[in-house]
């Protein structure tokens, strides 16, 4: 199994600046330097300014050695790797039949981000590589060469913990079938994740004079004295997109947040429901 493990640095946020490539057992098998067409950008984060690239070639002068690194791919590793795949998309990589990737913020998450009720992306790559204990050469971190090195050994770290908790029983299993396992059980976890976080409640708020606002909130506003009526919900988006089309006619010219409601209109929105269970809780209680 070819598996390759990468990071991007880049100008202004979208063009590449340097890439860096390793394989599986360590070694790095590409890196290099581009001139962006960008002529100025900030080396804040990356330290490569553009007297450091001024004189080298394009990433064209690279670009059929790194699109076969990525056809002979089959899966790539990266932290926050979207972001890198955009990025090489833009520089003119295809992806036609791209490899699965494998994101070391998204097994971080599965594992510990989670239980910490933080999203798949918000955790860094020294974030992860503290957790795993894995330090940062001199002058490493934020090149391109060192993040990809510290991502490859955050990964066989973390992939080891996620084996021991989740599928012992491919301790012994080749890689490709560990990282099936992985997904799948990621997955599950994130539509459980995103249901959980999609619930929440909605409430009616009174503005005077007939005019009411709605308001979605992932918890009870206890603060504010003009609320008519809270309802709790399963899907707050869904609930959003069907209450505004509910009483589209009820609302005030003008406005996209404001609507004026009768007493009927209030008690339509009092019965409504988008908790998919709720109908055959109705039915299996007539019957």
């Amino acid at each position: 199994m070819n598996v390759i493990c990468f990071d991007t640095e880049m100008a202004n946020g979208c063009e590449l600046l340097e890439l860096s490539v390793y394989d599986l057992d360590g070694s790095e098998i590409f890196t290099r330097r581009f001139k962006p067409k960008a002529r100025s950008w900030s080396p804040k984060i990356h330290h490569i300014t553009p007297a450091m690239v001024r004189d080298l070639p394009g990433v064209a002068s690279s670009r059929e050695e790194i699109q076969r690194i990525i056809d002979s791919a089959d899966c790539m590793i990266g932290c926050a790797i979207d972001n890198d795949l955009r990025v090489l998309r833009r520089a003119g990589i295809e992806f036609v039949d791209p490899a699965p990737t494998v994101d070391i913020q998204h097994i971080f998450w599965l594992l510990r981000g989670r239980l910490e009720r933080t999203e798949y992306t918000q955790t860094s790559l020294e974030h992860i590589a503290q957790y795993c204990g894995v330090e940062f050469g001199e002058g490493e971190e934020h090149t391109s060469s060192g993040d990809t090195r510290v991502t490859l050994e955050c990964f066989k770290i973390l992939l080891h913990e996620f084996v021991a908790e989740y599928a012992p029983s491919t301790r012994r299993a080749p890689l490709a079938t560990q990282l099936r396992y992985y997904s799948n059980i990621l997955a599950l976890a994130r539509a459980e994740y995103q249901a959980e976080w999609a619930k929440g409640f909605v409430s009616l708020i009174d503005q005077g004079d007939g005019f009411y606002t709605f308001k979605f909130n992932r918890v009870v506003n206890s603060v504010n004295p003009n609320i008519r009526l809270t309802l709790p919900v399963i899907d707050r988006h869904k609930a959003e997109t069907d209450l505004r089309r509910m009483f589209s006619r009820r609302r005030h010219h003008g406005s996209t947040g404001m609507y004026r409601l009768t007493e009927s209109d209030i008690e339509r929105l009092k019965a409504y429901s988008n908790d998919p269970t709720a109908s055959t809780k109705s039915r299996r209680g007539k019957s």
